[in-house]
């Protein structure tokens, strides 16, 4: 399998691992956790600063310890925080471990997009197919995901989600370990001018 399909397949499973919580976890705080309407927005607010805060720290990691080990160690932290807030289902954990979640995937996508960008610099044309190729499979998973996680959330409840989200995201683990690794070399220049 080329590794942009590779890629694309490993976008599918993440992204259904993450679209099977967050259609439901506003609705899941307010109504099975019992926090209140305000905290359901704060959440979100947080979310939002949490995924900015992710993509600077990750371009950080992807330059340093290189495109696959920062998309492992980045996958399998967002799997072990769904597990842990499975594990812990107090209410304030629930929430803090879906914002970790949150954390790592948006994490993961700033390496993700780097080594696709590595595998296909020297051919524009190739590139855009790529990246194309990877949104199909992205695409998938957010397809699948909501209507997954709103039958077993009618079922089961939310709770059995972060422990479907945690095994769904750890799956294409085996995937991401058969890629290339990049590293590149971080520099940092300050020029001061009179």
């Amino acid at each position: 399998m080329q590794d942009v399909n590779k890629l694309a397949v490993i976008g599918s499973a993440r992204s259904l691992g993450t679209s099977i919580i967050w259609p439901f976890i506003g609705f899941a705080l307010l109504t099975v956790y019992d926090f209140s309407l305000e905290f359901v927005s704060l959440f979100y607010l947080l979310q939002g600063i949490v995924s900015v805060l992710a993509y600077i720290v990750s371009g950080f990691f992807t330059d340093f310890f290189g495109r696959v080990k920062t998309m492992i160690m980045f996958s399998v932290s967002a799997s072990i925080s769904m597990f842990l807030a499975f594990l812990f289902p107090n209410p304030l954990f629930v929430a803090l471990g879906v914002l970790a979640q949150s954390f790592f995937n948006s994490g993961y996508y700033v390496a993700n997009t780097s080594i696709v960008g590595d595998l296909k610099k020297n051919d524009i044309s190739s590139l855009v197919r790529a990246f194309s190729r990877l949104r199909v499979g992205i695409n998938l998973g957010w397809a699948l995901g909501p209507t997954l996680g709103g039958y077993v959330f009618s079922i089961l409840g939310f709770r059995p989600l972060l422990l479907l989200s945690s095994l769904v995201s750890i799956f294409p683990i085996f995937l991401l370990r058969s890629l290339p690794d990049v590293k590149t070399k971080i520099e940092l220049s300050l020029h001061v001018s009179k």
